[in-house]
């Protein structure tokens, strides 16, 4: 969450540089007025213009997973009269890091800028392209002939099929380039889009993106077509996860495909199917790789879904189960297991069980069915909760007011 992000961020770097405990600040029962008052004079003086710059950070970027990256320009008119002449080159250091692509002007006394810290004097950011001079020099990028252009029209997990088409690239030597959103890229001869959403943003993404690569262009995906599969040969190579870096020592994919169930919201029954084992988890995890995002349908639905549960806890791996969990499958024995897996939120910084509730129906069922997990107030556990399909107001509140007296329960609304 960019809050948790922007808040964490702010504790490392207060208390690293500034020397102050912020411990206690990441707690829900932290209270603010006893830890500002346990604050020195000195370091309440240097934190003011820190958290207001924060603040206005994520004021002004509320839309942006990451507030604090955003870029801009800070007039500081002088800033040393914020601090003590030992606290000053910490300070500046401290703002430097807190908001990496802010450019600073400032006005300081001449002591205080032969203070300043050599690599934060120098560390100057480039201007930004103008509108007029980003299409000029995007319509001029080119590729080798013999490249593969990916696109990843729209989504924020690493697309699977794309990571497939370009392991079989790859192994037969070609150049593979990934493009997210749109960029137009010249020159390739061969062009996959992937759409995963139908949403009134990515169709017109769609249409440029044809309008640009003509028949060159191959587009799939849920968004565009539920019945289009990668060929059988790409289907079942594993992912190549150096075309996105950023995963780092995380690993993606299904364990299961299909549900049994036939919810009228849902395209997974005719894209899908019935619910059946697609891979092991060493195809997914393609070595020592102890963090999985898991992309499954249903997986509880599935005959051996407590030995995939079994296995998860016995290796120790962090699951993020981004689909959520039907809790209508939990027993005493699946609870049980359930529990012994480091279930975790996508950036694995938390753990998190994800489960759904989308209508009113069988209320008491999911209690007991919740009871057997023996959840503590102090979890985590985010119940998806859809609006606007097929429930009134009033039943989205019935729904909201149950929630709030399960422990650890709280709510998520996806329209």
């Amino acid at each position: 969450y960019p809050a948790q992000q922007s808040m964490r961020r702010l504790c490392e770097l207060l208390k690293k540089l500034l020397e102050m405990d912020t411990d206690p600040w990441m707690e829900k029962e932290c209270d603010f007025s006893v830890q500002w008052a346990q604050l020195k004079p000195d370091q309440q003086i240097a934190c003011l213009p820190v958290l207001d710059a924060v603040r206005h950070m994520y004021d002004a970027f509320s839309k942006s997973g990451k507030p604090l990256n955003q870029p801009g320009v800070m007039l500081l008119d002088r800033p040393d009269l914020f601090c003590t002449q030992r606290i000053f080159p910490l300070w500046v250091t401290l703002m430097n890091r807190l908001l990496p692509s802010m450019q600073y002007l400032l006005t300081a006394s001449k002591t205080s800028m032969e203070q300043m810290p050599r690599e934060v004097r120098e560390d100057c950011l480039p201007l930004p392209i103008s509108s007029g001079q980003r299409k000029k020099k995007d319509s001029k990028a080119r590729v080798s002939r013999d490249s593969v252009l990916l696109i990843q029209v729209d989504g924020r997990l690493p697309n699977l099929a794309l990571m497939k088409l370009s392991r079989y690239y790859k192994e037969q030597g070609r150049n593979v380039i990934l493009d997210r959103g749109f960029s137009k890229i010249k020159g390739a001869d061969i062009v996959y889009g992937s759409c995963v959403y139908s949403s009134r943003a990515s169709m017109e993404r769609v249409k440029a993106i044809k309008d640009c690569y003509g028949k060159t262009l191959l587009m799939g995906g849920s968004g565009v077509n539920i019945h289009k599969r990668l060929p059988k040969e790409i289907e079942k190579l594993p992912p190549d996860y150096t075309l996105y870096p950023e995963l780092g020592d995380l690993s993606i994919g299904f364990i299961t495909r299909g549900c049994p169930f036939h919810c009228p919201f849902c395209v997974v029954p005719k894209k899908e199917g019935k619910i059946r084992q697609a891979n092991t988890l060493d195809d997914i995890l393609q070595g020592d790789r102890k963090k999985v995002i898991l992309l499954d349908d249903n997986i509880l639905a599935h005959p051996k879904a407590g030995n995939f549960l079994e296995e998860m806890a016995r290796r120790n791996l962090q699951v993020n189960f981004t689909q959520t969990l039907d809790i209508r499958f939990l027993d005493r024995e699946m609870a049980s297991l359930l529990r012994r897996v480091r279930c975790s939120n996508t950036r694995f910084t938390r753990t998190v069980y994800h489960f759904s509730l989308n209508d009113t129906q069988h209320l008491d069922q999911v209690r007991t069915k919740y009871q057997l997990m023996k959840f503590s107030p102090g979890e985590n556990v985010e119940f998806i909760c859809m609006y606007g399909y097929n429930t009134t107001l009033a039943q989205d509140v019935e729904r909201f007011r149950f929630l709030k007296y399960l422990p650890g329960a709280y709510v998520f609304v996806q329209q």
